[in-house]
């Protein structure tokens, strides 16, 4: 016959055994959700979220949209009978076009096409710094259209950055300018967040990425316009 005594004691260490296991589960489901945040946190801010091909599709300013831009926004037309204000015989787009490439090893590609066409391109490396920051060492800017343009330099942008799905958010300046990233890094958020969406190599090739030589007497066209954009 099973004294009562050691009845109460095998319930108890039951009772414990059962409570350190709800507490280790307990404990396991924190640790489970905060890995969950921290990859989620990662995916939205951390290095890999830059990673890709980006063209935008508009700009915001303080949770506003101020630019819409679409795919039929860039489509090339030819003035005067293309986009309003296109030059006879330009190609233009409606609004320009930009694209931003990083490949996960950091290189780096900010392109600018204005409005009549004409590219700026600015290449470097992107080096991550915390959650959402990351600096742009551009080493080399130039233009196919305009080879006048094209300089070696050093010079650092701060990339503020943030991403939803296939989406990027980038803090920016002035979007008419032709690097609109700041060139110091400033307290608070941006004001102005210049939208992309994620594209392949392929589609940015065949639908985005528009370019044209056009050396001069004095000028040749830079090596860099027939450089492959994509991600490696």
């Amino acid at each position: 016959m099973l004294d009562s005594r050691f009845a109460v004691v095998v319930a108890s260490s039951a009772l414990v055994v059962g409570g350190f296991v709800a507490v280790l589960s307990a404990v396991d489901h924190r640790a489970s959700l905060a890995r969950a945040h921290r990859r989620a946190e990662a995916g939205r801010f951390g290095p890999g979220a830059l990673y890709g091909e980006w063209v935008w599709t508009g700009v915001e300013e303080d949770g506003r949209a101020r630019l819409s831009v679409t795919d039929a926004d860039m489509v090339r037309r030819v003035g005067p009978r293309g986009w309003p204000g296109c030059p006879d015989g330009v190609v233009c787009t409606r609004h320009g076009i930009r694209v931003l490439s990083v490949g996960a090893g950091g290189a780096a590609r900010w392109i600018t096409n204005v409005v009549t066409s004409s590219d700026f391109e600015a290449v470097g490396r992107v080096r991550w710094v915390s959650q959402g920051v990351a600096y742009f060492a551009v080493a080399h800017r130039f233009s196919c259209a305009h080879p006048d343009q094209n300089r070696r330099v050093r010079e650092e942008r701060v990339l503020r950055y943030w991403r939803e799905g296939d989406h990027l958010y980038v803090g920016v300046d002035d979007e008419a300018e032709l690097l609109p990233l700041p060139s110091v890094e400033r307290s608070g958020e941006p004001r102005r967040w210049m939208v992309f969406r994620k594209v392949t190599a392929a589609t940015l090739w065949a639908r985005y990425l528009l370019r044209l030589c056009q050396p001069t007497a004095d000028s040749a066209c830079d090596d860099a316009c027939f450089d492959p954009v994509g991600a490696p």
